[in-house]
């Protein structure tokens, strides 16, 4: 009988401080979204525009706003998940084709008719060429170069593209890399994501305690740097250190294998660099760089990656100094979510045409 008491006790003690800390946490959430000044990283792009089944990760057909206020635009999928007008596989014989790759730099947090790939394919047909041009959008936000390299394999190159433009984001880019995956992947593997991953980032977008704990248990250093050298949670940091770590190293070969393939593909192959906001906004650089030592370079990953593509003798454009440039007069960048608006997509759209008129004249005549 004393021992039934004792387990009801313990059980009932444990049920008390269990939904103690529940309703505490619930508490402590409503705080947070009441009263909390502290900003929730969370996406701009409405949770319903994903769908994992899709090749594209994108849901064809949507049709919906970008969520951040300071963003004015609508966004729309084609049949096909990409955010560009509906076009066949098919390519007419007066039609120039230009694939252009990415991630939310080039998918573009602007409207439709504001993204630099938009904006070249309306300089280059002012240019009257004998065939009319498409620059056509598969960017995809959140992704990496081993996700376009599947993409183009499994969907891309239905197009029949006469030049591929990869839009490479220093940013990112190079942390995206799965390094855990073949060389060859299916459309399955492209867009699976297991549940653990899921359930992270439904938290991360939808609770700021969660969001908050989170970003202080990754700025504990030694936390930081334990989670990304065991490629828990990599970190962005990384990118930028000259002393890479194993994983690193990895995803900067997988990256040359990436190019080395894209360059096996039908069609002229162009790399455009876009720069991050660190390396063309000085204050952002210098708090950036704030407490870290001399192994870390903002211009390190750039630099490397110029190093690959001049060994594997690939054509690219450098717009970073254009738009550090540019940007000490403008305002290039939302200040409230990261990306590039009008302004900066414009810069890029010019020099990107001005590399390809030089570089592909004999493909448009």
């Amino acid at each position: 009988m004393i021992k039934t008491l004792n387990f009801k006790n313990i059980l009932i003690n444990t049920l008390l401080v269990f939904f103690s800390i529940c309703f505490s946490f619930i508490i402590i959430e409503l705080f947070l979204r009441i009263n909390s000044n502290q900003i929730v990283k969370k996406s701009s792009l409405p949770k319903e525009i994903f769908l994992d089944s899709s090749i594209s990760l994108l849901r064809p057909g949507f049709r919906g706003k970008f969520e951040n206020q300071e963003i004015d635009a609508e966004i729309k999928i084609n049949s096909k998940g990409i955010r560009y007008r509906e076009i066949d596989y098919l390519k007419p014989n007066n039609e120039i084709r230009i694939l252009g790759l990415g991630d939310s730099f080039t998918f573009s947090y602007t409207k439709e008719e504001h993204s630099f790939l938009y904006l070249l394919e309306e300089a280059l047909n002012s240019r009257n060429y004998n065939k009319k041009i498409k620059v056509i959008n598969a960017g995809v936000p959140g992704v990496g170069p081993d996700f376009y390299l599947n993409y183009y394999e499994n969907e891309g190159a239905k197009y029949d593209s006469d030049i591929i433009l990869i839009n490479f984001y220093i940013g990112n880019d190079i942390i995206n890399i799965n390094e855990k995956l073949k060389s060859k992947t299916s459309k399955k593997s492209i867009s699976k994501q297991n549940y653990f991953y899921k359930v992270k980032t439904w938290l991360r977008i939808n609770s700021k305690l969660y969001s908050l704990l989170v970003t202080k248990i990754k700025s504990i250093p030694k936390i930081r740097k334990t989670l990304n050298d065991n490629g828990i949670a990599p970190d962005i940091l990384e990118s930028y250190n000259k002393n890479s770590s194993p994983i690193m190293e990895k995803k900067w070969k997988i990256l040359e294998s990436i190019l080395q393939q894209f360059k096996n593909f039908k069609g002229e192959l162009l790399i455009s660099i876009i720069p991050s906001i660190y390396q063309i906004d000085e204050n952002s650089s210098v708090n950036f760089l704030d407490g870290l030592d001399s192994s870390y370079d903002i211009m390190y990953p750039t630099e490397r990656f110029k190093k690959i593509l001049h060994k594997r003798n690939v054509k690219f454009i450098d717009i970073t100094e254009i738009l550090r440039n540019e940007n000490k007069s403008k305002d290039l960048i939302y200040s409230t979510d990261g990306h590039f608006n009008y302004e900066a997509n414009k810069i890029i759209a010019n020099e990107i045409f001005k590399k390809m008129e030089f570089e592909y004249l004999n493909v448009f005549l």
